[in-house]
């Protein structure tokens, strides 16, 4: 377990194993000697800070990606025709289907070259993700209802 995506602390070297069997611990010990050389202090300090007094910051950072996510599912049902949004599950990364949508081509070059919004590419994602674009929804609901304007404004155009 870590803080560093929960708590937003990453690159601090605070990663750390709860393992209660003792024959799986006495394993995982053995098998990651030498992997974890040292404790970063920083990390340390900080995810002793967010766990003892992060429940609050979280708490209302979740909901904050709660209330961006159903923005969004509304948004994209009423104002982007052709898409479709997958059910989000513990991420704030939303999955868009323009697999039915008039977009000539690859979705995420049309937004970029006609809406100037930078998703992620589905297809990087594999196979299956052709025609997909990914949308990180932990953002200001005004920087994403920019996005989405823009990229309606685009859809418009085909």
């Amino acid at each position: 377990m870590a803080p560093s995506k929960t708590f937003n602390v990453p690159g601090l070297g605070c990663a750390f194993a709860v393992i209660t069997d003792p024959e799986l611990r006495r394993l995982w010990i053995s098998g990651s000697h030498g992997l974890i050389p040292h404790v970063n202090v920083m990390g340390v300090a900080a995810a002793l800070a967010a766990y003892r007094d992060g429940q609050e910051w979280l708490d209302q950072a979740l909901a904050y990606l709660r209330g961006n996510r159903d923005f969004l599912a509304q948004y994209v049902t009423g104002n982007l025709p052709g898409v479709r949004m997958t059910t989000m599950e513990a991420t704030y990364l939303a999955w868009l289907d323009c697999r039915r949508s008039a977009i000539p081509g690859n979705p995420f070059e049309y937004f970029l070259a006609n809406a100037r919004v930078a998703l992620n590419d589905g297809a990087d994602y594999g196979r299956g993700g052709k025609g997909f674009v990914r949308l990180n929804v932990a953002c200001s609901r005004k920087t994403l209802t920019q996005a989405l304007d823009r990229m309606r404004d685009a859809l418009k155009k085909l």
